[in-house]
């Protein structure tokens, strides 16, 4: 049943990036009047080191909790080297409204597919000379599996 779950979300999300991704040669860039642009990403390499260094120390290998985790974080660590898994949700952000409030830029969208449900808030904040971006998910499977507000993206 988790297999089930983890398989949806993880195709859910692989079919929305390949549909969604698009192209920029702009830069990013801030202002008060406009908002920012969106950044460019390059391959990203996640740090799963959480589970070498826990597998080893504690014998987690044997616990199926463990091993599904390390499954799924590895499984979506391939999907996420790409900067284009990243890219496709930006450019999302850019057909939504952006909302202006406290020196915050806000996006805010959310999709639906067969049952499931999943809100995602972009957010951008300028700090110095930079630009702070934030993206949370929010998803729903409609039979249990849920999570709100996690960060995916921050930098």
């Amino acid at each position: 049943m988790k297999y089930t779950n983890t398989l949806k979300l993880s195709s859910f999300i692989l079919i929305f990036a390949l549909f969604i991704t698009a192209c920029g040669d702009d830069p990013a860039s801030s202002g008060n009047e406009d908002p920012p642009e969106f950044p460019e990403f390059e391959n990203i390499d996640a740090d799963l080191s959480y589970f070498e260094q826990n597998s080893q120390a504690t014998g987690q290998e044997n616990n199926t909790n463990f091993t599904e985790a390390y499954f799924y974080a590895t499984g979506l660590s391939a999907v996420t080297s790409s900067g284009l898994f990243y890219t496709a949700f930006f450019s999302s952000a850019d057909q939504a409204e952006a909302d202006f409030n406290n020196g915050t830029w806000r996006w805010e969208y959310s999709y639906s597919f067969e049952g499931e449900t999943a809100s995602i808030v972009l957010t951008s904040q300028e700090v110095g000379d930079n630009l702070v971006w934030e993206m949370n998910w929010s998803y729903d499977d409609g039979q249990g599996t849920s999570f709100e507000d996690y960060t995916m993206v921050e930098g």
